[in-house]
């Protein structure tokens, strides 16, 4: 059922174009989420309509080559962000007037089904994963006057950092330096960003449960709380747009480790959720630090005067014995010092006056070149640890993840601005053992970095256990690191139905040790196994990752959602082909400013050139 939601008539009954006259088929965006536990349930909805106007954009062929001509039937193409670990449950559309459900269907079927039926005339929708954390929709043979509306459901698992809860929606895609196809991207699913386009959205969270008595409040949006029978329902105060990640943050002191079960047909399958508790360490090593900071263009604006107040932070957590380098980067990159130095009164000056004037002005973002040159930087202890600030925009993040593994550097990020790169800065803390911090204007950005510095200087769990009631016959991975006041997911299988503790017991370096208890509960949800599913795809061989795509309607790198809509009105030509462009992010590259208003966030960045008719 959607969402009962409305755009302002004003709002959705326009036609945006660009500067060439283009109209955009793209009106507008709508959001509801479900906030139970560490688990939401979002569904976005997407709404398109064909301006009466003829476009004359060019005609995309076989995927990319179809020839150029002036046509009424429209391609749509939208490569758009979730965020790092959803899990699509469901992809629905009205299309050609009909009411249709997408289903999962194994790669090259999709395509060919899709393209088959373009071909013929007919409307019909694809949605794939493009990269991580991407998702490209393709929306073919929209007629003139004819609206389009697709909605994507899916789940996220939530997870504590100390006392806080963050949801984080993504709504944009900020440009990127390098070449796009390094991450594996077509040219139809090449991401745009336009200062001409205005994309309105509005959001509509529900939390119940325990989460709803606590704080809730919005570092990127101005929101409004209504508290209801069965929880507190947020909105948005002001009209808002397309222009910047939403955010929410939930703090509650008493959050519990938690565990629950559900029968997945003649099996069950258990989720449980650890909070990690601090550990009372015997010693506390000096700690050998390399910060690298992201001096890019991309910068400009609200993210450099986050990471300089970060930097600045930095230097007054350094102690005497610790050792230390920065390095900034851009197209080129430049270290304070020739190797790690002791953190001694003459150092922390040298490096206080360089960073007091820190400015984005060193270029585009050469992260891998400068990653590797901090690597190699030698010191008092090899066993550094490296703190990445940065927007995480540019492309080939996975060449870089994959040597930052090689390096044995744990990686800890703090991601800064409107619209961040999150899955780059998740996966490559994630993989090395490290943490991250994501950080929208206005939040505490000091209070993230005394974050990243206790996780540093806890010393590593050398071995991690799980004991579950009865023996799983599989269990997920569990994470390279964990860290106090963080939480672990953790998933298990069994043949019957299990009852009773779960207990995680970390052994550290130092002798010391935790453990976490949490109680199995009996859970109705027939999307936990789903979820379940979806984490064993992660290290799933083809065949085995494909059957379980299909098995339990999974998008995978196997697998695309695909419907067919057949039309009594064929479509007589081969359609055009319009890429739909993002909104640039507020305060990215300098564009905009932001300013705060009450306890939540108000910016006025508002598009140029803006174009309705």
């Amino acid at each position: 059922m959607r969402p009962e939601l409305q755009f302002d008539d004003e709002m959705i009954n326009c036609n945006m174009t660009l500067g060439n006259g283009e109209a955009l088929a793209l009106q507008g965006v709508r959001i509801t989420a479900n906030v139970q536990g560490l688990m939401a349930d979002i569904q976005v909805e997407q709404t398109y309509r064909h301006p009466e106007q003829a476009p004359t954009t060019k005609t995309r062929g076989n995927r990319n080559s179809r020839r150029h001509h002036a046509t009424e039937n429209m391609e749509v193409t939208y490569t758009f962000p979730l965020p790092l670990g959803a899990v699509l449950l469901s992809v629905t559309a009205e299309l050609a007037g009909k009411p249709l459900t997408a289903v999962i269907t194994e790669a090259k079927q999709a395509e060919h089904d899709y393209e088959n039926a373009i071909d013929e005339g007919n409307s019909a929708l694809m949605l794939q994963e493009s990269a991580p954390g991407l998702y490209t929709m393709s929306l073919g043979n929209l007629l003139p006057g004819e609206t389009a509306v697709i909605c994507y459901r899916y789940a996220l698992l939530l997870s504590w950092q100390g006392d806080n809860l963050r949801l984080l929606l993504p709504t944009t895609l900020a440009p990127r330096y390098g070449n796009p196809a390094d991450s594996g991207l077509q040219p139809h699913q090449i991401p745009a960003s336009s200062l001409q386009v205005e994309y309105p959205l509005q959001i509509q969270v529900t939390i119940t449960g325990d989460l709803a008595n606590g704080e809730v409040t919005s570092p990127s949006h101005a929101i409004v709380a209504k508290r209801e029978e069965d929880g507190i329902c947020i909105t948005l105060r002001d009209t808002a747009f397309m222009d910047r990640d939403f955010v929410l943050a939930l703090e509650k002191r008493e959050g519990q480790s938690t565990a629950i079960c559900t029968t997945d047909g003649k099996v069950h399958v258990a989720l449980a959720v650890f909070r990690i508790p601090k550990a009372i360490h015997k010693t506390e090593k000096p700690l050998n630090l390399k910060v690298l900071i992201d001096c890019s263009g991309s910068m400009a604006g609200s993210s450099i005067a986050q990471t300089r107040i970060a930097a600045l932070r930095i230097l007054k957590l350094l102690r005497p014995d610790d050792s230390f380098n920065i390095t900034l980067f851009g197209t080129h990159h430049t270290h304070l010092f020739p190797g790690l130095q002791l953190a001694n009164a003459e150092a922390i000056k040298h490096a206080q006056k360089i960073l007091e004037s820190l400015q984005a002005d060193m270029g585009g973002t050469e992260m891998g070149v400068a990653l590797h040159s901090v690597f190699d930087l030698k010191g008092y202890d090899n066993n550094a640890a490296v703190l990445l600030l940065t927007d995480g925009q540019f492309w080939d993040g996975g060449r870089v993840i994959d040597h930052a593994i090689s390096s044995e550097h744990q990686v800890f990020t703090v991601g800064v601005g409107t619209a961040v790169t999150e899955s780059f800065l998740q996966e490559i803390a994630e993989k090395t053992g490290g943490a991250c911090e994501l950080v929208a204007p206005q939040e505490g950005m000091a209070e993230r970095i005394v974050m990243q510095f206790d996780r540093m200087r806890q010393p590593k769990a050398i071995k991690v256990t799980v004991k579950w009631p009865s023996t799983p016959s599989w269990n997920s991975i569990l994470p390279n690191a964990m860290y106090a006041g963080d939480t672990v997911h953790v998933f298990a299988g069994t043949a019957s139905a299990m009852s009773g503790d779960v207990e995680l017991t970390a052994q550290f370096a130092d002798g010391s040790e935790l453990t976490a208890k949490a109680t199995l509960k009996p859970f109705d949800s027939p999307e936990l196994p789903r979820i379940a599913a979806a984490e064993r795809l992660k290290t799933a061989k083809e065949k085995d990752g494909l059957a379980m795509s299909l098995q339990y309607q999974l998008l995978s790198k196997w697998t695309r959602y695909v419907v067919v809509a057949e039309r009594e009105d064929k479509a007589k030509e081969m359609p055009s082909l319009q890429t739909t462009p993002h909104m640039l992010p507020a305060g990215w590259g300098g564009v905009g400013s932001v300013s705060a208003s009450e306890s939540s966030i108000a910016y006025s960045a508002k598009p140029l050139f803006l174009r309705r008719s």
